[in-house]
């Protein structure tokens, strides 16, 4: 079963699609999925019902202001920070419900949901049982800062990135963020999946963040690239199955 849901904070909206278990009892173990840049809840949808299909409940929602997303913003108005204040009411949201169980929740953030999932996950440690990254952005404030000095040190007012527009406040936010710097307070298990041939997102960030994170594993996945969109695709998904299933289900 499928419900659409509807988060509000700071008068914007966030939606998405709550996916839960054909078996199984209430309240269910839940799986937040936080998207990448340039997709949106729809595109993770089909994640969310495999997990679905595990026994979790499953969460796909757009960021404020996402790509062709369903939820309220401008894509120039959006960055990490807006994000993880998605984030947060999305959890806050789904954590209330009586079919959810607030002492099993994961997050599983992907590319740049990864970095923003990292930084919630630093502010609010306690709410999450596991965190499970997927190809995780954490070059995001480097990439910033070297956009930026390529406009001469001046933040331009809109940028084209990979095909799509972000505004000034991205890339202010960007170089204010430092992942790293809260990865210790986050005692929970990590699991980082990376493809070594990943040339949007280097994999010695993920080697970093799993020398930082005081619980963390990485799976390095030889000859994959960035995204979900390649024959190595199921490889770097099922780690991340396996170790929603045991945090979460104990299985």
């Amino acid at each position: 079963m499928i419900e659409e849901v509807a988060f509000t904070h700071d008068d914007m909206t966030v939606r998405g699609y709550l996916v839960f278990p054909e078996t199984g009892s209430t309240p269910y173990p839940l799986v937040v999925l936080a998207h990448g840049f340039g997709a949106n809840g729809r595109r993770t949808l089909g994640f969310a019902e495999n997990l679905a299909k595990d026994g979790l409940a499953a969460c796909s929602f757009s960021f404020c202001g996402a790509f062709d997303g369903d939820s309220d913003g401008s894509t120039l108005g959006r960055s990490v920070l807006t994000e993880a204040a998605d984030l947060r009411a999305v959890l806050a949201g789904l954590a209330v419900r009586p079919d959810v169980d607030e002492s099993r929740i994961a997050v599983l953030g992907m590319s740049e949901g990864g970095c923003v999932s990292t930084l919630v996950a630093a502010e609010c440690p306690q709410t999450l049982r596991a965190l499970a990254l997927m190809y995780p952005a954490y070059c995001i404030p480097d990439d910033a800062r070297e956009r930026v000095a390529a406009n001469g040190g001046v933040v331009p007012e809109s940028m084209d990135v990979m095909g799509h527009a972000i505004g000034g406040v991205y890339l202010r936010d960007a170089m204010t963020c430092d992942p790293f710097a809260g990865m210790p307070r986050y005692a929970g298990p990590v699991l980082i999946v990376h493809g070594t041939a990943d040339e949007i997102v280097p994999i010695e960030y993920s080697r970093r963040a799993a020398e930082t994170f005081p619980d963390a594993c990485l799976v390095e996945v030889e000859g994959a690239g960035h995204g979900m969109r390649h024959e190595k695709a199921a490889e770097m998904a099922e780690p991340v199955e396996a170790f929603l299933r045991a945090q979460l289900l104990g299985r």
